[in-house]
């Protein structure tokens, strides 16, 4: 009878990851002037006088349409869409550049768009325990010469800074995969 444990440890560190630069959406480069701006365009479009009119009444100026065709109410995503989010919203463009304002988040530069670098700032981690037994029987029964057992488990938890990258255009980093716990089992004869 054989019994293994190995704990098994992998740190990869510096790989490239896109940041972005100007720091699109970042809560300390708040424009309030870009923040009122898209506000006062969404309720414009949608004929609303206030913002809780805009969402407690469907618009009456019909720009806004359900899939049925009915004018419905202002959702989070028609104020992002005229600048209350930031220029990652504006598909790979600033907000000066597609709607003559700055956005609310707009970001260092309020003129230029998301600039996703490619910098050396990743690190995944890697941590497993595996173990196994190994039972090799002589004769075990008649017409059995040998019997072979193995049972192995293993746990594993894998962290990671990173993400995937959006397609082009909009060049948006994903969540990243924060934690991931494997539990594996196999037994063989």
């Amino acid at each position: 009878m054989v019994l293994s444990v190995d704990y098994i440890r992998n740190v990869q560190t510096h790989f490239l990851l896109g940041v972005d630069q100007n720091h699109a959406g970042d809560i300390r480069h708040f424009n309030p002037t870009g923040a009122a701006a898209a506000i006062n365009a969404t309720l414009a479009n949608c004929g609303a006088a206030s913002v809780v009119a805009s969402y407690t009444a469907p618009c009456p100026s019909g720009n806004y349409v359900d899939q049925n065709g009915a004018n419905r109410t202002l959702t989070m995503a028609d104020y992002a869409a005229l600048g209350l989010g930031s220029s990652a919203d504006m598909g790979g463009s600033s907000c000066q550049a597609v709607l003559s304002y700055a956005c609310a988040f707009g970001g260092i530069n309020q003129n230029a768009p998301p600039l996703n670098f490619l910098s050396p700032v990743g690190r995944s981690v890697y941590n497993g325990l595996q173990t196994k037994w190994v039972e090799n029987v002589k004769g075990p029964f008649r017409g059995a010469k040998d019997l072979n057992f193995q049972v192995s488990y293993a746990l594993s938890k894998f962290d990671n800074s990173g993400g995937g990258v959006d397609p082009v255009p909009r060049l948006r980093l994903q969540p990243a995969i924060r934690t991931s716990l494997f539990r594996r089992w196999t037994m063989r004869t």
